[in-house]
């Protein structure tokens, strides 16, 4: 079934590059025990105990069921061992990856779920940590769903969805998913509903690059779908620069598609390539303190304003600073399978769509959401905007 599909070949691709085999496994489920040796006739009962046992190199197999979020986890792996939590199926015999299992509308219940507490539901600072194939429920009063702040940290393939949806629009802000640190990856997330949507807030994202020192760059966003925010759909911020924000699809966010600034360091040296931004309130626009040397190469915008959305005023496809330009812009209707603009659709492409091309395009991931290959020529892979290939996929209509 497509919910218990492998995870992405892109996702295969960069763990191998990185991440030897695992020097041991944990195990956890929602009948195990902390007081159990975390095996997989013993298992453990929660992820925070089971991350002051994992060491460099261990994974820990969460499986299906529902367990209690605001926890920490503070173990770090190194660049060659990292610590991985994996959502596996109940018996522990394969992967999940809940934010296809989102996006394709199967049960949830084959997931790991994370429900929320009263603090953020998952916050995780240890360096070279892995959290992969979750559905993460926000806090409705605070926080963030998922918050990330070690070195290296990759948030891959989770339902990310409804943080802060129940506390009007608070100054303090949060996100589905923060990250604030160093060469993070954000691969392949589906994330929605976070603040108190349908009413706007500038202060909570749908993905948030938070960066609180100025070296902390090179973060990597791509693959993410991410819609029905109440302020961005990726937001970066205070001292981001130099990141890369490739093949993401965008719509209905209530501030914007993406936004690239900083407010402390000056933001340069950004990508930003190959998205769709679509119905949002802004498309794409610079904020905030930006340099010279942002790139904005093939990206779709249209249809921003949102004719639905009621943005509080007149925006543009595309707003950018200091004589910065776009290339390669394509503005149309992507042709989505079935937009509704909220979890209900299917955002895969018609192969008609405009967001399609025979011409190879740089920056992009090799595999799209649903860890499909995408087509290649002499190579070099030919690009769909968005985060899926719709050359692999027929249209049903």
């Amino acid at each position: 079934m497509r919910f218990q599909s492998v995870l992405p070949v892109a996702v295969s691709l960069l763990a191998s590059a990185s991440v030897p085999l695992s020097a041991g496994t944990l195990y956890l489920s929602t009948a195990g025990n902390d007081s159990s040796p975390c095996t997989s006739s013993r298992p453990c009962a929660t992820i925070q105990h089971a991350s002051t046992l994992a060491q460099p190199g261990d994974t820990v197999l969460v499986a299906a069921g529902t367990y209690s979020g605001s926890f920490k986890t503070r173990a770090s792996g190194t660049a060659s061992g990292y610590i991985t939590y994996k959502a596996v199926s109940a018996d522990f015999s394969q992967p999940v990856n809940c934010a296809q299992v989102a996006a394709n509308h199967e049960s949830l219940s084959s997931c790991a779920q994370i429900l929320p507490g009263t603090e953020s539901t998952w916050v995780n600072s240890g360096d070279y940590v892995i959290i992969q194939g979750f559905d993460v429920t926000g806090p409705p009063g605070c926080c963030n769903a998922i918050g990330a702040s070690g070195a290296a940290d990759q948030i891959i393939g989770n339902h990310v969805h409804n943080a802060q949806n129940s506390n009007g629009c608070p100054a303090m802000g949060g996100a589905g998913i923060a990250v604030n640190g160093p060469n993070m990856r954000v691969i392949g997330n589906y994330v929605h509903n976070n603040g108190p949507y349908p009413a706007h807030c500038d202060y909570i994202q749908g993905i948030y690059v938070s960066l609180s020192t100025k070296e902390a760059s090179g973060v990597i966003v791509e693959n993410n779908i991410s819609f029905d925010n109440s302020g961005w759909g990726i937001q970066l911020w205070h001292n981001a620069t130099n990141e890369t924000l490739v093949n993401n699809t965008l719509f209905n966010n209530l501030s914007g598609g993406i936004v690239v600034g900083a407010s402390s360091a000056t933001d340069d040296s950004t990508i930003v390539s190959n998205n769709i931004s679509f119905n949002n309130c802004i498309g794409i626009a610079e904020e905030g303190k930006t340099g010279t040397r942002n790139t904005y190469t093939d990206n779709l915008v249209y249809q921003n304003p949102g004719p639905s959305l009621g943005c509080r005023k007149s925006h543009d496809n595309i707003s950018l600073q200091n004589g910065n330009t776009a290339t390669g812009t394509v503005s149309a209707d992507p042709q989505f399978i079935h937009f509704t603009g909220d979890s209900t659709g299917d955002y895969h492409l018609r192969p008609n769509s405009p967001a399609t091309s025979k011409n190879p395009r740089t920056h992009a991931p090799s595999d799209d959401f649903d860890g499909k290959a995408r087509a290649s020529i002499a190579g070099r892979p030919d690009i769909t905007l968005g985060a899926y290939d719709a050359v692999l996929r027929a249209d049903p209509q």
